[in-house]
């Protein structure tokens, strides 16, 4: 639909035109967080696919946007506070809005607790916070948030030394 559609997103002649773009971006804002996978992905290929109708960067289409607007929602609460699929969700988040150019969130507190938090998610022992019988949905959930911590820690490589100051 937003390639379809481009022409009259990016109609110069137009000033109403001109706000198209940046509101679709603040609806998709919205739903980075999305506990639904497909609504994430989704929202990630809208995202680029405006950066490129745009001939911007996907971060710099974010920059306009308020950081506190985007990230609050996200950093207001502690993960596990949070049902699983709201954990992956926001971890995701994150891990798409430190890979956009430039990176979204600022290197803060909120970032690095968020950092610890995911390392510790990723580091829990299943057996020990279950018990011995453990319902497959379960584990299935517990495996997807793993692997989304571990893009997440992956994906503030650039941005931190966090990992520097980590015991072995």
């Amino acid at each position: 639909i937003l390639k379809t559609t481009s022409a009259t997103l990016l109609d110069d002649g137009a000033q109403p035109a001109r706000s198209k773009i940046p509101y679709l971006v603040s609806i998709m804002i919205g739903e980075l967080a999305c506990p639904n996978h497909l609504v994430r992905e989704t929202v990630h290929k809208g995202l680029e696919i405006l950066a490129e109708l745009s001939g911007k960067k996907v971060g710099e289409l974010l920059a306009g946007h308020n950081r506190e607007r985007i990230l609050s929602p996200i950093f207001s609460k502690p993960l596990r506070t949070l049902p699983f699929q709201k954990q992956i969700g926001n971890i995701d988040a994150v891990t798409f809005l430190l890979g956009v150019e430039p990176p979204v969130p600022d290197l803060n507190d909120e970032l690095l607790r968020f950092l610890h938090e995911a390392l510790a998610l990723a580091d829990i022992d299943e057996v020990n916070a279950n018990g011995r019988h453990v319902p497959r949905g379960h584990v299935i959930a517990q495996t997807t948030m793993r692997i989304a911590c571990i893009k997440l820690l992956t994906a503030s490589f650039p941005i931190t030394d966090f990992y520097q100051k980590q015991h072995q």
